[in-house]
């Protein structure tokens, strides 16, 4: 199927190419230039303006979705794309370019060979729901609209998708090539068997904030922040929404299905729809896995070949499965899809499979009767037909009226009427806000596409789950920015917990650098206000479940890297920030010999998620890139 996808792609060039030399020849040297030419290169290899741009076009999409998520909560543009990750777009689509080229450098010595198959089911994977058809084929054409949508080639798509599966199997051949020194694994074992004695000192936030709000705020503190900060309190837009759903169900008996019709979708539909399936009969023999098994069942298969007559009789005698020897007509989604290929691939009475090899032996297959698909007469199956053609007049009756409506074009108040008077549902939204996060269901696809309408008065609809949903943009409260006095206390609230984090950074800090300059950490956390100690003795790394370690995610082996008391561990979890000093050590100097193999592998192997990683930093840091500053800046 994809095959034929990519020769319909082909034939499409070749109808296009006239119009395209219409469009002269600037423009064609324009595009011939475009596919060739390169923003940069890696270790040799180009990364073509196409690639860049379809990089670069998928990150402006991904931007534009979060801008109005931003506008939609709120929050400064600007901050929000920081905060994912986004600075320049432009660079940040070079970088994942070039770390593109950069992987690719490293899979294509492999020559990784992958089945159709395999890409096939990935294929399928990375569609929407609903691109499947009941036989397993992809939808054709909602197949082209999708990659119309994002602006590729159906090709493309494809090949983007196989790069995808070859990076990932060089993430799990980086993953298991991962190495660790043996100096490392010494350290490790060293902590796996030993204990450690620690000073902890907790800076707990609430108790520095209790201690920030009992001094207050100092004259104009609250109003200079407010100022600084004014976006975030920013009130996002809402809007209202009146809401009918339409299921084409509901639709049906309003409908007719004409002799004619429903004789032209029989037709049409015969071969797919309305045919019995093919089926076979088939008798059997298993041999279990065994040092002989495979010898045997080969010296079976040549046996009866010979003589296939005698093979019914012969599996009663010799299978290992002699309660499962005759298996009665049976259509294809019964058994195993290994068996069922073998057995409906025999096309004559008496014909034996070769050797299917399983998960528990090896087996043969002969074919004693086999049934083929025929279609059934149009008067067995009419009112499937009928049924059939009002269900997708039905669809066709709902969505010319959606088009009436939303147009405003026609008799569209007559269409909304007739819409309106059988809906299944009739709803009400006030004050919604753009943000889906966490919404679901109806309003979710009101929210979504509600927010896609311009102006007050318009109508949209859309499609789920095979319901219509009609939706009325009925009034809007804009965006806007509260005066200082509507927010005075979150201002204050706010304001208090940045001094709070502030100064339990400051004190963490404080306390680390004295511990560092030879102070013990009991004496550097001495009278300072918000801070406790606590003293932990011959700690085990794995006893996560003793305070202070308990509260403070990943801590304690952290600790367990800190080789003396001059030494100190700054750790945040949450809210709170903590250092630790280490006290005392108690190392097992030995290990068992019962301990050897398995606890080596766990010790090699625990960090192995970092492994791609570490290797394409380490791979980026060598690679010899050159950027073409001028074909950017004209990009």
């Amino acid at each position: 199927m994809i095959y034929m996808f990519r020769k319909g792609v082909k034939q499409w060039k070749l109808i296009l190419w006239p119009v395209l030399l219409s469009l002269g020849l600037s423009s064609l040297l324009m595009i011939r230039s475009g596919n060739v030419a390169s923003v940069a290169s890696v270790n040799g290899r180009p990364i073509t303006v196409k690639a860049f741009r379809q990089r670069y076009d998928g990150l402006q999409n991904q931007i534009s979705e979060m801008r109005r998520i931003a506008h939609a909560s709120g929050m400064q543009v600007d901050a929000f794309l920081k905060m994912c990750g986004i600075g320049d777009p432009r660079q940040t689509a070079l970088d994942g370019a070039i770390m593109s080229q950069v992987i690719e450098g490293v899979t294509r010595p492999f020559a990784l060979s992958l089945h159709e198959d395999v890409v096939s089911e990935e294929l399928i994977k990375a569609l929407p729901p609903g691109f499947v058809t009941p036989s397993g084929d992809i939808d054709a054409q909602a197949y082209r609209r999708h990659t119309q949508q994002n602006h590729i080639s159906i090709s493309e798509f494809e090949d983007m998708k196989e790069q995808e599966i070859r990076h990932g199997l060089y993430d799990e051949m980086a993953k298991h090539a991962a190495y660790i020194p043996s100096y490392q694994l010494r350290a490790d074992r060293s902590a796996a068997n030993g204990k450690r004695s620690f000073a902890v000192a907790t800076i707990s936030y609430d108790d520095v904030l209790s201690e920030v709000e009992s001094k207050g705020l100092k004259d104009g503190e609250a109003k200079a922040y407010y100022a600084a900060h004014k976006d975030a309190y920013r009130v996002p837009e809402k809007r209202t929404f009146e809401v009918w759903t339409f299921a084409p169900k509901t639709f049906e008996d309003l409908v007719e299905a004409p002799g004619d019709v429903v004789a032209r979708f029989y037709a049409k539909n015969k071969t797919t729809l309305y045919r019995t399936k093919a089926r076979v009969k088939v008798a059997r023999i298993f041999i279990e896995s065994g040092d002989d098994a495979a010898a045997r069942i080969n010296d079976l298969r040549d046996e009866l070949v010979k003589n296939p007559v005698a093979f019914v009789a012969k599996a009663e005698e010799v299978s290992d499965d002699k309660d499962d020897v005759v298996r009665d007509h049976f259509e294809r989604g019964t058994y195993d899809k290994d068996f069922e290929r073998a057995a409906f691939r025999l096309k004559d009475a008496d014909e034996i499979s070769p050797v299917i090899a399983t998960e528990k032996g090896f087996e043969i297959i002969q074919l004693l009767d086999r049934i083929k698909a025929v279609e059934k007469p149009l008067e067995d199956v009419r009112d499937s037909v009928e049924k059939a053609v009002r269900g997708k007049r039905a669809v066709e009756y709902i969505r010319s009226r959606l088009e009436l409506v939303r147009k405003r074009v026609g008799n569209f108040e007559k269409a909304h009427k007739e819409l309106t008077d059988h809906a299944d549902s009739h709803t009400t939204y006030d004050d919604m806000l753009a943000e889906t996060n966490g919404v679901y269901g109806e309003k979710r696809t009101v929210a979504s596409h509600g927010f896609r309408l311009r102006k007050t008065g318009t109508y949209g609809f859309a499609l789920n789950d095979g319901v219509y949903t009609l939706i009325l943009y009925k009034d809007r409260k804009v965006s806007h920015v509260p005066a200082r006095e509507a927010v005075v206390s979150e201002i204050e609230k706010d304001l208090f917990a940045q001094k709070a984090h502030a100064e339990v950074a400051r004190l963490a800090r404080q306390i680390h650098a004295e511990v560092l300059r030879g102070t013990s950490l009991v004496q550097a956390a001495e009278k300072k206000d918000g801070v406790s100690v606590d003293t932990v003795s011959d700690i085990a790394c794995d006893d996560t479940s003793t305070a202070p370690f308990k509260d403070a995610r990943g801590m304690l082996k952290d600790a367990f890297e800190l080789n003396g008391s001059k030494q100190a561990l700054l750790h945040t979890s949450g809210n709170d920030a903590f250092v630790v000093q280490m006290t005392g050590r108690v190392d097992s100097e030995q290990m068992g010999a019962e301990v050897a193999s398995d606890e080596m592998f766990d010790a090699i192997t625990k960090e192995e998620g970092g492994a791609p990683q570490t290797l394409i930093a380490s791979l980026l840091r060598s690679a010899t890139i050159e950027v073409n500053e001028a074909m950017l800046q004209t990009r």
